[in-house]
């Protein structure tokens, strides 16, 4: 003989299985969104420190080129470019920047102009593909003797 169970004993049970059930898709979900929160918070530090990384590069270059004038009496030509910096000893090698582009480099009114064209490699941008410019971290040197 089969004995059937009273429909208020299976509704109690499925109600304590999908409450448990609602319990884990709730943990999941927050788990989630915190790790999706880390990750974003992660990829944003990761932009500052190329970015601080970029600045750096480009002081160091200013001060090869501060040294270079130094030495010569003069900045390189835009046409000589960074690498007449290396040719005269004044800094080992060039740095790509953090985003593995070449730094541009330009003698405009006698002034150096270096930058790194941020992320996307072209002119202009936002955020991270903003161009990192020598001109706007400070000015640069109008002689070695200042």
């Amino acid at each position: 003989m089969h004995l059937r169970r009273p429909i208020g004993h299976t509704l109690r049970r499925l109600s304590k299985v999908l409450l448990v059930a609602s319990a884990w898709l709730l943990l999941v979900l927050t788990g989630l969104f915190i790790l999706g929160l880390g990750v974003s918070v992660f990829l944003g530090l990761r932009d500052y420190e190329q970015v601080d990384r970029a600045e750096l590069d480009i002081h160091n270059i200013a001060g090869a080129l501060k040294l270079s004038y130094a030495k010569q009496g003069r900045y390189p030509s835009t046409a000589e470019g960074l690498q007449a910096l290396v040719a005269q000893g004044s800094i080992e090698s060039i740095p790509l920047d953090p985003w593995n582009h070449p730094y541009r480099y330009e003698l405009r009114d006698g002034r150096p102009e270096v930058l790194s064209l941020g992320a996307d490699g072209r002119p202009g941008g936002s955020g991270r593909d903003e161009d990192i410019r020598l001109s706007d971290l400070r000015r640069p040197p109008a002689d070695a003797g200042t």
